[in-house]
């Protein structure tokens, strides 16, 4: 529960129970996959959808095989393989923000 005054809302200002699952983007390998960390977090809240998002440091993955070596972050910079280019293609379809994940839903509902 944060402390103090601020102006923060929704799920901003406070939550009582979260959940956050943590896993790879794809399989990791020494060999020819990076580690390509990412989380998930989740607040439900009543007689609304839940508050949620993803967020990991990169798709094209890291060169640190620890979990927590860069930031997580909601926008995450564009793809480099040949392969990761023609997934991001296909999301694309759906829609023109396939590198960020926005927060104005979690303000929005307390």
């Amino acid at each position: 529960m944060p402390r103090g005054e601020h102006p923060f809302t929704g799920v901003f200002a406070g939550a009582d129970t979260g959940v956050i699952r943590l896993s790879c983007a794809a399989k990791p390998s020494k060999h020819f996959q990076p580690l390509a960390p990412g989380m998930g977090l989740k607040f439900l809240r009543d007689g609304i959808d839940s508050a949620s998002l993803v967020s990991m440091y990169s798709v094209n993955g890291q060169d640190s095989w620890n979990f927590f070596h860069n930031d997580f972050s909601n926008h995450i910079g564009p793809v480099e393989s040949l392969k990761l280019k023609a997934l991001g293609a296909k999301f694309a379809t759906a829609t023109d923000y396939i590198q960020a994940v926005g927060l104005s839903d979690w303000a929005q509902f307390t």
